[in-house]
């Protein structure tokens, strides 16, 4: 055979059939019988003056099974080219980090069929012809985009032990649907000659407020059991304790959580979200998801130094502050309830009996009101109102001695505070309790948009207007808002602030809420404020 019939035969060159042949005849007899003559030399060349040396391979590399970041952070931190690092990481075949290995599924099972019913319902769509993947046709009317053909869900219960399924369709999920569909799941099995004896569910409404099905476990003498909710933070606590929580800073979406950490004596930092935008690029997930963000927020605070971050944390002196006033509160919520069902029994022994607001708070008409009880005839209602007062009169005691030891700790803590007017120990405490460190606000302006204070602007061209902050930190601005109708009230100064508003055209709502801005400045400094930014009430408000 010619090179030119071989060239024809293998669908290549005449060039690449002479190539095969020289290779062929300058090959060693060993390389012939293992067929590595025929393998081609890789087109990098022999030698590569400008080509990285090992130990900044080495470097690169250790970085990367350090710190799971992506090509553009190394090159930040190693103060390389974007492309040198990656083209490192690809000669060392750490351009793609191998998967994670998947959690193996925590698997379970009961010892005798019938010892556990697990119960559930998947909701499914229905739809009116079959879709775009079996007829290739997108193309819907807008009738049909509009037309809501609705759900079906499929009601399900499995043995633990045996894996033994009854499933039924219905075209809803309510209590009298779900009752019956449990009384024939039961037939079923017991037909297999399976015996329930506990059935799970979740905390539905049909399951945990469904009284009809309520009866039928009873009566079939099976045991309920719910699934319990998992509890947000719980597994952090096998973490070291200097554990800090990097949340990125969109405070719509992540105050509740910070505010329940930050509750909890956890140091919280926020992360802008400038900060995210390169290790977003530079990972190695497409796409978008809650796990995706979190990496992301994690990466960012480890490139920059914790420390230059805004952080909020309570610890010490402060903690033990927002615990009193947490627990007093809870304890005035709880005092409240027992003193409108004293208050009711009262009602009903002596319908006559006039009691003006919190009198039953004080000693001298829960003396006389216990006085009357005890000579009453003492009947089961009697009974029920003199133990709601015994308690009654114990929970105001214990609120009273809260408020003494506040007042005693936050007078150590914020006097500046305590001694402005308007602002008493128990504001003061929650201020305290609630910013978590004023020094987190590098100015009083982020303290106002904090507690949804600032306006918000909704301009729109020559018309400008701004609308109140109904998010942020409600407590804040509740407690500021209590020094600022205060001062209204009975301080001259602060009046005559209100009265010029006024004659500017504002209404009373309008100049309290400039005044809870100045008080922001007045009573809430930043500590990186300048001193025109720190001015007292009294100069803030001559200015015009």
């Amino acid at each position: 055979m010619s090179r030119r019939e071989a060239a024809s035969y293998r669908r290549v060159s005449v060039s690449t059939v002479q190539y095969w042949i020289d290779g062929y005849r300058s090959a060693g007899d060993a390389e012939r019988r293992d067929g590595s003559w025929a393998q081609d030399r890789p087109s990098t060349p022999h030698r590569q003056p400008g080509r990285v040396s090992e130990q900044m391979h080495d470097r690169v590399c250790e970085a990367r099974e350090r710190t799971d970041w992506g090509p553009r952070l190394l090159a930040s931190e190693l103060g390389l080219a974007h492309a040198t690092v990656s083209r490192c990481l690809q000669r060392r075949g750490l351009s793609r980090l191998p998967k994670e290995p998947r959690d193996p599924g925590r698997r379970f099972e009961w010892p005798c069929p019938g010892d556990l019913l697990q119960r559930d319902t998947k909701r499914l769509a229905r739809f009116t012809r079959p879709g775009h993947k079996v007829t290739g046709d997108r193309y819907r009317t807008s009738a049909e985009r509009n037309a809501g053909v609705g759900w079906e869900f499929c009601h399900s219960i499995i043995d633990d032990h045996s894996r033994l399924a009854y499933t039924e369709i219905h075209a809803d999920e309510q209590a009298a649907t779900v009752t019956g569909f449990v009384e024939r799941a039961l037939a079923f099995f017991a037909g297999h000659g399976i015996t329930a004896r506990r059935l799970q569910t979740d905390n539905a409404w049909a399951y945990i407020h469904n009284r009809s099905l309520r009866e039928l476990l009873t009566a079939r003498g099976i045991q309920h059991r719910r699934i319990v909710p998992r509890r947000r933070g719980t597994w952090a606590r096998g973490l070291d304790r200097e554990r800090v929580w990097a949340l990125e800073d969109c405070r719509h979406v992540s105050g509740g959580l910070e505010r329940f950490l930050i509750a909890r004596g956890e140091r919280v930092v926020r992360v802008s979200t400038r900060l995210m935008a390169g290790s977003r690029r530079s990972s190695r997930a497409r796409g978008k998801s809650d796990r995706i963000d979190a990496i992301s927020v994690a990466r960012a605070a480890l490139a920059v130094d914790l420390q230059t971050l805004p952080t909020a944390a309570l610890a010490g002196p402060e903690l033990d502050l927002r615990l009193l006033v947490d627990h007093r509160e809870r304890l005035v919520r709880v005092r409240v309830a027992l003193n409108s069902t004293l208050q009711c029994n009262l009602h009903g022994l002596w319908p006559e009996l006039g009691l003006p607001g919190g009198a039953l708070f004080s000693v001298k008409w829960s003396s006389r009101i216990g006085r009357r009880l005890a000579r009453a005839d003492q009947t089961m209602r009697v009974r029920i109102a003199r133990d709601e007062l015994r308690r009654l009169r114990e929970l105001t005691q214990t609120i009273k001695a809260l408020e003494a030891e506040i007042a005693e700790l936050v007078g150590r803590l914020a006097p500046q505070l305590v001694s402005e007017p308007g602002c008493g120990p128990l504001t003061a405490a929650k201020l305290v309790g609630e910013i978590a460190g004023a020094h987190r606000f590098s100015s009083d302006a982020k303290l106002a948009r904090a507690a949804g204070i600032a306006p918000i602007q909704i301009s729109s061209g020559k018309t400008n207007r701004h609308r109140l902050d109904r998010g942020a930190n409600r407590q804040i601005n509740a407690a500021i808002h209590r020094i600022a109708i205060t001062r209204a009230r009975c301080h001259p100064e602060t009046r005559h602030y209100i009265a010029r508003k006024h004659t500017e055209g504002k209404t009373t709502r309008d100049a309290i809420r400039c005044l809870k801005r100045h008080l922001t400045r007045r009573i809430l400094p930043a500590p990186s404020a300048t001193p025109t930014q720190t001015k007292t009430l009294t100069s803030s408000m001559s200015l015009t």
